[in-house]
């Protein structure tokens, strides 16, 4: 057996076709592309010149109790065969993917494993941490009563001046976090204008010319939804002001079918979704973390937690 990072192009060719197989699905050129950039570390175990495990680690940064950590998400991970799992393999190629990470410096990584995966994780030396609730609300209860003091901007296109303001708003907000993903202007860029498998809208929240905040959102036709994938809210009110603008965009405007809207709700911002009327859900996400440093790293007791931190499939 081999176990190594893998670049070139015919390696990557060749973990493509094995994910293809263990997944049973195939995407478009363009979304492994975007998926399997330069900003992903693809750790590959070879049985002679078959894959039958990879690994894969997606370069982020994260300040953590208000200091700024490189690490990585954990995006893609897979054994083909009973006899390699059988063989320890998961825990062979996990064990080498964080060392190596952990060597080039980086002092975290970051997972939302289905429930599935999260023993055999666990197993490996993760740590679970929050699950991670969704918060729902019901879009037949909206009412649309009242006024509202906000001025709401949709992004047409790319718009570097307003990504430069989000930037600056989340830089702004940080504090009130234990644990926040960093994104520049070319992260929020890649994540969602780049992003071939969704059509994303991105609304800026202004009150007297000054951003209060924000909202990235898509339709997700399978469950009649709108998922508010990544955001940042200062209080109830941004929240109540924006679900009319979101029941106008995709039911009036696009003309689709909405239950609810909700969003990936971490205990840094239950309180704001629940005062303006979400309920949690059923469903949940599982949270994991391994700190590479040694520090006691961990997402803390109030992380902000969104659907875009893991919308890489």
């Amino acid at each position: 057996m081999d176990i190594r990072k893998v670049t070139s192009k015919e390696d990557i060719d060749c973990f493509i076709e094995s994910w293809e197989i263990v997944f049973q699905r195939k995407l478009d050129k363009d979304i492994y592309a975007w998926i399997f950039s330069k900003r992903n570390n693809i750790y590959c175990c070879f049985d002679g010149n078959s894959i039958v495990a990879a690994y894969c680690l997606l370069d982020i940064e994260a300040l953590i109790d208000n200091k700024t950590h490189r690490g990585a998400l954990c995006n893609n991970v897979y054994v083909n065969g009973f006899k390699y799992i059988k063989m320890g393999i998961f825990s062979q190629i996990t064990e080498y993917a964080l060392n190596d990470i952990s060597n080039k410096g980086y002092t975290f990584a970051l997972g939302f494993p289905n429930e599935k995966a999260i023993k055999a994780h666990l197993r490996s030396g993760w740590k679970q941490e929050h699950a991670l609730p969704f918060y729902e609300f019901e879009i037949k209860t909206l009412s649309t009563a009242g006024g509202s003091d906000f001025r709401f901007k949709w992004l047409s296109k790319y718009e570097s001046d307003a990504f430069r303001d989000i930037f600056q708003l989340m830089r702004r907000q940080y504090d009130k976090y234990s644990f926040s993903l960093l994104k520049d202007s070319d992260f929020i860029d890649w994540r969602f204008e780049q992003n071939p498998r969704w059509d994303f809208d991105i609304c800026c929240i202004y009150k007297n010319n000054t951003l209060e905040g924000f909202f990235v959102s898509k339709y997700f036709l399978e469950r009649r939804r709108v998922h508010i994938v990544d955001y940042f809210f200062n209080t109830k009110d941004v929240v109540l002001a924006s679900l009319p603008k979101i029941y106008n965009k995709y039911i009036v405007e696009k003309g689709v079918d909405v239950d609810y809207v909700d969003a990936w709700c971490a205990a840094g911002d239950q309180y704001i979704f629940e005062q303006a009327g979400f309920l949690k859900s059923v469903d949940f996400s599982y949270v994991i973390f391994k700190d590479l440093s040694e520090n006691n790293l961990s997402v803390g007791g109030s992380p902000h937690l969104v659907l875009a931190d893991n919308d890489v499939f």
